[in-house]
């Protein structure tokens, strides 16, 4: 009912129920957190057990791969029904509530594949260090001290800075689009965005987190 759309992700071309946050995400998140609540010592005492909690640790060790790429299974899923002719039911019908659960299972089943086989890069440093770690039990090398008072509130500022600047390149995208200026062209907290502008804060967002964590292990 009124002038927000279904959606609670801001899409383009759409009055957004993200900027400004209106009361339907409000209530959505209320709800989300009430069941999460009503829940909790039910979850607790299943993930006792030795199963259920070994597949929890199997998934929290992908969890931000399967982040990362979950919008993109998404996106090679619907290109790939635009492929073959298959123009998804609309929104809300019948068809599209009877479709959902095979729609869901066919996602999660080829995200399944592509975590599993990526997984294994977001391990890595931390595999890596570990082995390290082991190799060089033993050896009494000097504790390196701590970084300076000002290394640490740069590389802090830094990496802020970064995440600010990626951030708000991404959500510009969300208002903008990806056509080219001016079709791309939109407003973001008061702010003109467009899809070179967004792309130029992401860029320059990794690279200022990525020079300032290196900068801190360094240091450190």
């Amino acid at each position: 009912m009124g002038p927000y759309p279904v959606s609670m992700v801001g899409l383009p071309d759409e009055t957004s129920n993200m900027t400004p946050p209106t009361i339907c995400l409000l209530v959505l998140a209320v709800a989300q957190t009430a069941i999460a609540m009503l829940v909790r010592d039910r979850v607790s005492r299943w993930l006792q057990r030795p199963a259920p909690w070994a597949a929890v640790v199997r998934f929290a060790s992908m969890a931000m791969t399967v982040y990362l790429w979950h919008l993109s299974v998404l996106v090679s899923a619907f290109l790939a029904l635009f492929g073959l002719g298959i123009d998804p039911p609309v929104a809300g019908s019948g068809l599209w509530w009877l479709t959902r659960p095979f729609w869901l299972l066919a996602l999660a089943l080829v995200l399944s594949v592509v975590a599993t086989l990526l997984s294994p890069l977001e391990r890595g440093r931390q595999a890596k260090a570990t082995k390290a770690s082991s190799q060089s039990s033993g050896r009494r090398d000097k504790e390196p001290g701590p970084p300076g008072t000002a290394h640490v509130i740069l590389a802090t500022i830094g990496s802020g800075m970064g995440a600010a600047l990626a951030s708000f390149g991404l959500l510009g995208h969300v208002a903008s689009g990806l056509l080219p200026a001016p079709h791309g062209s939109s407003v973001l907290l008061f702010v003109p965005v467009d899809p070179i502008q967004n792309t130029v804060c992401v860029l320059v967002g990794f690279a200022l987190s990525t020079f300032a964590a290196r900068w801190s292990r360094q240091s450190a």
